[in-house]
């Protein structure tokens, strides 16, 4: 088939080696052969035999081995998806000389080595995914080259060391992932300053320091904010007050401090908040009450909220707000308990004691005082 330029066998039940009659398609630009059970090695002669690929997605097979020496010089691809595989080895030094690759996608495969830092060569790279790798190496400070850049991840290799002061000059970024290695050092912080679209970002279980960029936030886009698991210290961005659009927000196990009554506004589509294990200080604030989306929201191992409220009509406010918050969460452990207690083995259900000990412990980190004491008058005004 000489004059075969597209193909798609997308979602079949291939189970062979790569397909030997693609070969004899030497102007095929197009090539899917994703989510199928394809196994083996990638042949020199992908490279020699289809010279004119544009888009090549291999995804979701059982491919496996290292990628062609010669991969670069297929110099017309712009798409190239081979992620969810079992490919090996090293990713090619010189795959920045593909010029005009706009999409990588590696991810969940076994590469390891060193992020190459010939990508910074790709001017018109938009994403990159390499996450789920073994890749070992610093992030190159080359990658903040590449300034047409939408999504980045490196989530979940085994990456080192500090991130590049090149990476401030990312002014297309809009989600950028990564979590789950063992980067350290503060982020630069000039950071998120000229990236109005960055709308998610992960910094999730590494080890970093020092302070949130100012900047991190300042295009109000944010939406998914995950920096959990590091040992970052001060405030909250002012930023995320004006960020309307949070969805996801965890902050637990870091070094943060502030009001934390001062660190939200009101964000209509938020629905999980985690504020565990820092040394935030202050009260729930009663705009909390008004993100009536939320329905996680975890504030154990922080300093007790004080109960000096102040004034009658700030107490009344806030127990209300506490309330709105907590009740939600009680249900759920109560339900959770219950159904603990309908357990066929009698050995597994709980003991009355143990169970109220439970829920005990359970709702103390949410509430000021015992949840039993909560009165009607408490919550209408007439008294502290």
């Amino acid at each position: 088939m000489p004059r075969l330029s597209f193909l798609s066998l997308f979602l079949n039940n291939l189970a062979s080696e790569f397909p030997s009659f693609i070969f004899d398609c030497p102007n095929l630009t197009y090539l899917d052969l994703a989510q199928n059970m394809l196994t083996g090695y990638l042949p020199e002669s992908l490279v020699t035999n289809l010279g004119k690929l544009e888009y090549l997605n291999l995804t979701s097979n059982s491919f496996n081995g290292s990628l062609p020496s010669s991969l670069s010089k297929v110099s017309n691809l712009r798409h190239l998806r081979i992620g969810n595989n079992l490919f090996s080895d090293h990713i090619p030094s010189d795959i920045g000389s593909i010029s005009n690759l706009e999409l990588i996608e590696m991810y969940n495969n076994s590469f390891e080595g060193s992020i190459p830092s010939s990508i910074g060569q790709l001017s018109m790279l938009q994403t990159l995914d390499l996450h789920l790798n073994g890749l070992n190496s610093t992030i190159p400070m080359e990658l903040g080259l590449c300034t047409n850049l939408t999504f980045l991840s490196l989530a979940e290799n085994n990456l080192s060391g500090p991130l590049p002061l090149s990476l401030t000059n990312w002014n297309k970024i809009s989600q950028l992932g990564l979590s789950e290695n063992s980067l350290s050092g503060t982020i630069p912080s000039d950071f998120g300053k000229n990236s109005p679209n960055l709308s998610i970002v992960g910094f999730a279980n590494n080890s970093f320091t020092g302070e949130l960029p100012p900047g991190l936030c300042s295009g109000f886009a944010l939406q998914v904010l995950t920096v959990n698991g590091n040992n970052f210290t001060g405030s909250v961005p002012d930023c995320l007050k004006n960020c309307t659009g949070l969805v996801r927000v965890r902050l637990d196990r870091n070094q943060f401090n502030g009001n934390m009554s001062e660190a939200f506004e009101v964000h209509p589509d938020l629905l999980f908040v985690s504020l565990s294990r820092n040394q935030f200080i202050g009260k729930i604030s009663p705009q909390w009450g008004e993100c009536e989306k939320l329905t996680n929201l975890q504030m154990d191992g922080l300093t007790p909220c004080s109960t000096s409220y102040g004034s009658k009509k700030s107490t009344n406010i806030d127990m209300k707000v506490v309330i709105a918050i907590v009740v939600p969460v009680v249900v759920i452990v109560v339900v959770t308990i219950a159904l603990s207690c309908t357990s066929l083995n009698p050995e597994s259900r709980p003991t009355m004691r143990s169970v109220a000990q439970e829920l005990s412990a359970r709702t103390h980190a949410y509430l000021s005082e015992p949840f039993g004491s909560i009165t009607i008058s408490k919550l209408s005004g007439y008294q502290k």
